[in-house]
């Protein structure tokens, strides 16, 4: 069944007044989540950026902030805001390729054997990336990091495809509504918590750099147990989810298109998303990709071409023409897929180009 048809049924059994019995709800929810992951299973490099769901994230191979790292995990509270940094000794934060990898192994989200969160014992937590402007013909320019400290040549560049505003916004709805029947309904929470685990989505999202990381919104931190937020700003004693801006930010995600409109608008030279990474249906994404500088363009000279004088008099011929000067085009650059990445196989040439629409893929 097309998502056309499943989604308004789960989207009409949300607005009824006189709601779906519990199986018959599940039915309606099972129904959408198989036809959301054969299209997810489908998608496309080109389609998804043209239609404005293409995102991307610049992250190094590894790295973690915990106890063993140079860099110490800390992060906002309530105490503190959003400004300072507060030390949370045990607690780990992981933000290279190799821990996004983990995040699309829904089991990686289970209870550990010690009765941890997985998500906080591996430290799982939400990623920041841009999304790509399809109005906008290179994707250098839409970049975060564009070379500071080699940051581009060096980290791993990662697409991955968001799904339509109205899976996005149906989802929502859907995990609104199961906490509220979670005593009544367990089997409906129990269904969209197994769909919380498998579907990449944005949780916040500006139209600028956000400049802030994770914040711990519980009331009472380092008594309470941690719930770490990233993006949210704060001042000392706010509450972050109470505050304008920040319900302004996740409300956005909603009609996440508006993000890039508005960029445009404010001229600010990149955006910044939120993404809840999870499992994608097939083997096309994410594509994991480096950046790989063009050479500079070489200057050809092409041969004299020999000049023969007459022998029996008469006037000189004419002088040849001046040499053409001719310069070799190459790309101003490419993103290279990344070699043994199932993902990369898709990619004709294996690379990306700058010029995105100058993609070729395998349908």
């Amino acid at each position: 069944m097309p998502l056309e048809i499943s989604r308004p049924a789960v989207e009409n059994a949300l607005k009824a007044s006189e709601p779906p019995t519990q199986e018959t709800m599940l039915s309606l929810i099972d129904t959408w989540w198989r036809d959301y992951k054969a299209w997810e299973a489908q998608d496309k490099f080109l389609v998804a950026f043209k239609e404005g769901r293409m995102t991307i994230r610049q992250a190094p191979e590894s790295l973690a902030y915990d106890d063993t790292s140079v860099a110490a995990f800390s992060a906002g509270n309530i105490k503190f805001g959003s400004a300072y940094r507060d030390p949370y000794p045990g607690q780990a934060y992981s933000v290279g390729m190799d821990s996004l990898k983990q995040r699309l192994e829904p089991k990686s989200f289970n209870l550990t054997a010690k009765g941890e969160r997985g998500k906080y014992a591996l430290g799982l937590h939400d990623l920041s990336g841009s999304l790509l402007d399809p109005v906008k013909p290179k994707i250098l320019d839409q970049l975060r990091w564009k070379n500071e400290g080699k940051k581009l040549e060096d980290w791993i560049s990662i697409f991955m495809p968001m799904a339509k505003e109205e899976d996005m916004v149906l989802f929502y709805l859907l995990n609104d509504m199961s906490k509220k029947v979670k005593n009544q309904s367990p089997k409906i929470y129990d269904a969209v918590v197994a769909i919380r685990r498998s579907m990449s989505r944005l949780k916040l999202g500006a139209s600028e750099d956000i400049a802030s990381g994770l914040f711990d919104i519980s009331p009472n931190p380092h008594v309470d147990s941690p719930k770490f937020r990233y993006g949210l700003k704060a001042k000392p004693g706010e509450d972050p989810m109470k505050l304008q801006e920040n319900q302004d930010r996740i409300r956005t995600v909603l009609h996440y298109k508006g993000i890039v409109k508005l960029q445009r608008e404010k001229q600010s030279e990149c955006n910044e998303i939120v993404i809840a990474y999870r499992q994608h249906a097939g083997d096309r994404f994410p594509l994991y990709t480096k950046w790989k500088q063009a050479a500079e363009p070489v200057a050809d000279t092409k041969p004299k071409p020999v000049v023969v004088m007459p022998t029996g008099g008469g006037p000189p011929p004419p002088p040849p023409p001046m040499p053409d000067k001719v310069t070799k085009q190459r790309s101003e650059g490419e993103f290279v897929c990344l070699g043994g990445e199932p993902s990369s196989k898709y990619i004709l040439g294996g690379a990306i180009p700058n010029k995105w629409e100058d993609t070729q893929e395998l349908n």
